[in-house]
Order: C-alpha cells, then sequence, then structure tokens
C-alpha cells in the first residue's frame, strides 16, 4: 500500500513539475515509524517485568500498521464513488 501511494506522489509531482507530495510522504512515513516505535515501546513498559510485553508490543505494531495501511487504501487508492 505505501508503495503505492507513493507512485501517485511521484506521478503528481511528475504532473506538477513539483517534488512536493513525495517529500511530504516520506515526511509522513518517518513520523508514523516514529509514533510507532514510542507508542508500542510505552506499551511494553507498561507491562513492567512481567510477561507479556513483548506480544503486547507485537500486537500494538499489528494494530497501528493494520490503521495506517487501511487509512492510505481508503484515502488513496479506493477510487470515489
Amino acid at each position: 500500500v505505501v508503495d503505492r501511494v507513493m507512485d501517485n506522489a511521484r506521478e503528481l509531482d511528475r504532473v506538477q513539475k513539483k517534488k512536493t507530495a513525495v517529500r511530504a510522504f516520506a515526511e509522513a512515513n518517518k513520523a508514523f515509524d516514529k509514533f510507532v516505535d514510542s507508542e508500542c515501546g510505552w506499551i511494553a513498559e507498561s507491562y513492567g517485568s512481567g510477561s507479556g510485553s513483548g506480544n503486547a508490543q507485537l500486537a500494538c505494531r499489528v494494530n497501528l500498521l493494520r490503521l495506517r495501511t487501511g487509512a492510505l487504501d481508503a484515502q488513496f487508492l479506493t477510487p470515489n464513488q
């Protein structure tokens, strides 16, 4: 999904003869990755030294990545009806 959205951003930049969409999307991806690391790190730490912190961190990552790919798909890849 991310690659397809980036392809769309490249095409937009090509048509508009700019490089702003690609740059903005790349920055958004970096910010999202940092958010996921911070948020899921917090989730893992909230388990303390108990078992389950690794599973909770993984579940957090999966949930946030599903949310992101769903939002990208709905906003940029699914045709408007």
